[in-house]
């Protein structure tokens, strides 16, 4: 069976390359489980614990290594905080289509509150949850921090797995991460590109 797939776009800034970034941990605020059928309110507690695993786990979920760039720093509490805000009366969808579109992402990274004013930030964002086909996908979006401009984003589809509501979906994270595919697609990509296709 297939770990991840990686479906890229992104649109080059002229003359720019991401030496360094911070790490903002998994976004799980906008997005919906199809087929979960389980506790929502115990789901986003436990999704909320999935960005501490890059701090916890660092060995095991090491981005530096699987996207051969250097982090900056972490502040992955800016996604917990995010994750516990979404909705749960929301959460569970039954519609396939109900998927996060560029507009949310640019919305949400617009409201960010941030240490940092300057550099780039990656925060990874949770699309949508499917139990019924044991996958996870989610969008890794780069941005300027100091302009909020998306400079790079790509889907990457992970196969979820394990005991927990936590460990169940983390898998399908570190899927993404691990792919082969996944790390020589950034690594030809690291010069951004001038128009975001979104």
């Amino acid at each position: 069976m297939l770990a991840a797939t990686i479906m890229c776009g992104y649109a080059e800034k002229e003359n720019s390359v991401i030496d360094a970034y911070t790490f903002y941990g998994i976004n799980y605020s906008k997005c919906h489980t199809y087929g979960w059928g389980k506790d929502p309110e115990r789901t986003i507690g436990a999704l909320s614990e999935i960005s501490k695993l890059f701090v916890s786990e660092m060995n095991k979920y090491d981005i530096q290594k699987f996207l051969k760039m250097k982090v900056k720093s972490m502040d992955v509490d800016v996604s917990v905080k995010q994750t516990l805000a979404n909705d749960p009366q929301t959460l569970e969808t039954y519609n396939l289509d109900d998927r996060l579109s560029f507009d949310t992402i640019q919305s949400v990274i617009n409201r960010l509150e941030l240490k940092d004013s300057t550099g780039y930030g990656l925060m990874i964002f949770a699309d949508f949850l499917n139990k019924k086909d044991q996958v996870g996908t989610y969008q890794y979006v780069f941005f300027d921090i100091a302009t909020r401009e998306v400079v790079e984003k790509w889907e990457a589809t992970g196969e979820a797995g394990g005991f927990g509501y936590r460990n169940y979906w983390a898998k399908s994270v570190y899927n993404t991460l691990r792919t082969p595919h996944f790390t020589k697609l950034y690594y030809k990509a690291r010069t951004l590109p001038s128009r975001m296709q979104k």
